[in-house]
């Protein structure tokens, strides 16, 4: 009887680290689709941006570059377009406002 019980334990241990390593690697598979997943949704994202970008008016294009990828001030940015400080501000605002609603649809807070 014990050479049975010990057998029905060992095949028991067999099937369970079987099916440990089957949900470990699940878990990593499913890890590695996120990861898939979240950079085709970050692709997309980046061509979609690019695209509504160069939709802008060039007067709010060129501000919002100049703030957002050379990170220039409200200052420099009215320097060198020659504007007060006030329609620089006004630029930028109506530029976010604007690709802020294109892009809304990879906004997570309003995707849930």
């Amino acid at each position: 009887h014990e050479n049975v019980s010990d057998h029905a334990m060992s095949v028991f241990q067999q099937v369970e680290e079987k099916t440990q390593l089957g949900v470990d690697q699940h878990e990593n598979v499913s890890d590695h689709a996120m990861s898939v997943f979240q950079q085709v949704e970050e692709k997309q994202f980046q061509e979609i941006f690019q695209q509504e970008l160069e939709t802008l008016e060039e007067k709010h294009r060129i501000v919002f570059s100049l703030r957002h990828f050379e990170g220039l001030s409200i200052k420099e940015i009215a320097e060198i377009v020659e504007s007060n400080e006030g329609t620089v501000k006004s630029r930028l605002f109506y530029a976010t406002k604007y690709l802020a609603e294109k892009l809304k649809a990879f906004n997570p807070v309003l995707n849930r």
